[in-house]
């Protein structure tokens, strides 16, 4: 099953059970300025296409954000704020928190398990059902050392017990993993 098919049925989902669906990324699922920056567009901003009622779709994900950072900053939290019970809450970062020459924003493996269960137990305390979807792995990103860091943030998310969307470990792979628990 594909990413989207995944995301659609949770829209569906959240749809049929009137509850919202919240997003924190980085620049593979943020939204982007069409008349600026078109066709740019994340993941996230494109599920809006599948969403009866758009407004009930909350992209907070920020370009150049980790899990790490988007934390730090208070964004996760303004997330967990606003959740109610029967909501959803997809969870998207990998490759800024593998970059360790950015101290800010890189994670080590058992930190980046740790984000993840904390991500996954802050939803599931407010009643909402967290699905973790791994990075995307963008141009030139693809090299040395990418295919093993996204295995093991597959790792990590399943480790921290949420549903977990797999992407492609290639620009041009497929899809390996596509799995939500409630």
């Amino acid at each position: 099953m594909s990413k989207m098919a995944v995301l659609a049925s949770i829209a569906i989902a959240a749809f049929v059970a009137n509850a919202d669906i919240y997003m924190a990324g980085d620049s593979t699922m943020c939204n982007y300025n069409p008349a600026k920056q078109y066709p740019q567009q994340g993941w996230g901003q494109a599920l809006a296409l599948y969403m009866k009622d758009s407004s009930k779709l909350h992209n907070w994900a920020v370009g150049g954000r980790s899990a790490k950072s988007f934390k730090a900053e208070g964004r996760w939290q303004k997330i967990v704020d606003s959740l109610k019970p029967g909501d959803w809450v997809v969870v998207a970062f990998g490759h800024n928190d593998a970059n360790k020459a950015k101290k800010d924003r890189y994670s080590s493996p058992d930190d980046y398990k740790a984000l993840m269960r904390s991500f996954v137990e802050d939803a599931r305390a407010k009643g909402a059902s967290p699905v973790l979807a791994t990075s995307i792995p963008y141009a030139g990103a693809a090299g040395v050392g990418m295919r093993e860091t996204i295995q093991s943030r597959i790792d990590a998310a399943s480790a921290a017990g949420g549903g977990v969307v797999s992407v492609p470990s290639t620009p041009t792979g497929t899809t390996t993993t596509a799995s939500t628990s409630r």
